[in-house]
């Protein structure tokens, strides 16, 4: 870090930062990436072409270039396919790269219902005459009209479920790696203002002031060392969880219902036994997100211990700050909640093992509900919560009631172990305690 006056500070974020474009701000930024030449190039080996072309393909990560930069680290891959800065770029355009052509891919879908079709046609013809020509929009509409019933839907799902997934593991396998990253020449402002907010202010005395800022040299540069791959690795885990969860179930027929139904009203348990009628409805999909939950988990567990064990060099400041982490994607730290204490986090880390290890949890307690004041009946069971998600429900017509009370409450269902959540066998009874009809 140097030291500077306030004089040169706002060189430092205005004119040093800028000297490269010395013909003025509004001058535009223009900038060739030949990687045809790079790829040509014979005094290269494969090693270093694959070096050159994954730099190129950084250069293309913007708003317009994005598909491009995904042509040209395929190639730099095909040069090298350990290269890890190319593996990184089609890692994180993966998600995008999964919405290609969906504004064609779902007309079919759209062409299923007459009211619908218009609509959609309407929207395109609004969106291609509107919309100014460019590789976005060009991206949007290259797609075949593939989408057609809830297998198609649930299998593109299952496409950028997967986008994150390629995350998650790039950076789970790259975790001790180092990669410094240049950013696109679009995101100069950007990179601006995490320089200037990485600067420090304090006053010697009255009107005196000293500035305290890093050098200016790299500053386009980000930075990624462990924490940073922990945290995309987390945070690309949520994303895949999330699409695999909601996908885990099968919907076919589900559409079928929808549009004759339409504009008529159905009670829920009248749409649910229509449902139920088509027999691949509600079953288990081979892509669901249940047993991911138990590796995902076990990964979140180390990185949080890390992250906690490791907190004088992810948060120096103390809390959230430009200044924790300069220079670092993840700048602004890695910060451990100061809300609890550290026993309580690691009490927290505990269960949380114990859960992903499959311990029984003995001696729950199930309450009946209070009924005019009388006193609660308890009522104590065995759980097993890793068993949801070891062996996930394979049909979810296991857990529908198949008897009712008077009152229309369900009073039994099939798998009375819900899938080995109960290991006593014991949520008939549990339905028998918790339900009631009438006064008792």
């Amino acid at each position: 870090m140097k030291k500077t006056s306030v004089k040169s500070i706002l060189c430092a974020t205005i004119v040093v930062a800028l000297s490269s474009c010395s013909d003025g701000l509004n001058k535009k930024i223009s900038t060739t990436v030949d990687a045809a030449s790079i790829a040509a190039n014979a005094t290269l080996s494969n090693a270093e072409k694959a070096e050159k072309l994954a730099k190129a393909s950084e250069q293309l990560l913007t708003g317009q270039g994005f598909s491009y930069a995904s042509d040209v680290a395929d190639l730099a891959l095909q040069k090298d396919s350990t290269n890890v800065r190319a593996q990184f770029v089609k890692a994180i355009i993966g998600p995008i790269m999964a919405y290609k052509g969906i504004y064609r891919r779902v007309k079919p879908l759209a062409d299923l219902d007459k009211q619908s079709s218009v609509k959609y046609t309407q929207a395109i013809a609004k969106f291609e005459a509107e919309v100014p020509n460019s590789t976005i929009k060009e991206f949007l509409l290259d797609g075949s009209e593939d989408l057609r019933n809830e297998s198609d839907v649930q299998n593109y799902l299952d496409s950028v479920a997967d986008s994150f997934k390629a995350i998650r593991l790039f950076s789970k396998a790259n975790m001790n790696s180092e990669l410094t990253f240049m950013a696109s020449d679009t995101l100069f402002a950007t990179m601006q203002k995490r320089y200037s907010e990485a600067c420090k202010i304090r006053e010697l005395g009255k009107y005196s002031y000293e500035m305290d800022c890093p050098s200016s040299k790299n500053f386009m540069q980000l930075k990624m060392n462990r924490a940073d791959f922990i945290a995309i690795q987390h945070i690309a885990a949520g994303f895949e969880l999330y699409y695999s969860l909601l996908n885990s179930y099968n919907l076919t027929g589900s559409i079928e219902k929808a549009l004759s139904s339409q504009g008529q009203y159905q009670n829920a348990k009248t749409v649910l036994e229509d449902l139920l009628e088509n027999k691949e409805f509600a079953t288990i999909r081979d892509g669901n997100g249940f047993r991911k939950v138990k590796e995902m988990g076990l990964d979140a567990i180390a990185g949080v211990r890390w992250v906690m064990q490791n907190q004088n060099s992810l948060c120096p400041m103390g809390k959230m700050s430009a200044q924790n982490r300069i220079g670092m994607l993840i700048s602004q730290g890695l910060c451990s909640d100061k809300s609890t204490t550290a026993e309580q986090n690691s009490k927290n880390i505990s269960q949380a093992q114990d859960l992903l290890s499959g311990k029984v949890f003995d001696n729950v307690s199930v309450q009946k509900k209070q009924i005019n004041g009388a006193a609660v009946e308890e009522y104590k069971t065995s759980v097993r919560p890793l068993a949801l998600f070891e062996t996930p429900v394979a049909d979810l017509r296991a857990l529908i009631p198949t008897t009712h009370d008077n009152c229309g409450n369900g009073t039994a269902i099939q798998d009375n172990t819900v899938s080995g959540l109960l290991i006593n066998g014991d949520f008939n009874k549990i339905l028998e305690i918790q339900t009631h009809c009438g006064s008792k």
